[in-house]
């Protein structure tokens, strides 16, 4: 395990919890239990160690342990977007993006990560999740119309 492929797991886990301490300690379990395998010559151990770190996010998530938060300000309006931005208007436009990925639920925001940060085809994403190519298309379909909605 090298430098990257821990830096790279720990976004996918900053992805699902949205919070640095709890996407730490999901890539520290989960590189744990890899390091007590009784085999631990995989031929690909990031396909496992993210598989880990997921499972033990949605298994936290069902356990209610952690709490998502939805951004009241965002239920009740909007900004409309300038021609040219100042900074204080890209922090704002920023801080709507982070409020929209809020509303989304875990599953949703692990196929946005997955699809738009890792760059994971669909079939790819299908494959991990072990869903229908067709299913991962219609959610990624759904995605986009609430990104064109906003």
């Amino acid at each position: 395990m090298d430098r990257a492929l821990l830096n790279r797991l720990y976004r996918y886990a900053i992805a699902l919890t949205r919070d640095s301490d709890e996407a730490f300690d999901l890539l520290q379990q989960s590189v744990e239990r890899y390091l007590h395998r009784s085999d631990n010559h995989l031929r690909e151990p990031s396909a496992y160690l993210m598989r880990t770190i997921r499972n033990q996010f949605f298994d936290q998530v069902r356990h209610q342990r952690m709490h998502l938060v939805v951004n009241e300000q965002l239920q009740q309006g909007s900004t409309e977007l300038d021609d040219t931005p100042s900074p204080g208007d890209l922090l704002i436009h920023q801080q709507m993006v982070e409020g929209l990925i809020r509303l989304l639920d875990s599953h949703e925001q692990e196929l946005l990560y997955l699809w738009a940060v890792e760059e994971y085809t669909a079939q790819e994403i299908a494959n991990m999740r072990s869903q229908p190519w067709g299913t991962i298309l219609s959610q990624l379909h759904r995605l986009k119309e609430i990104q064109n909605t906003a």
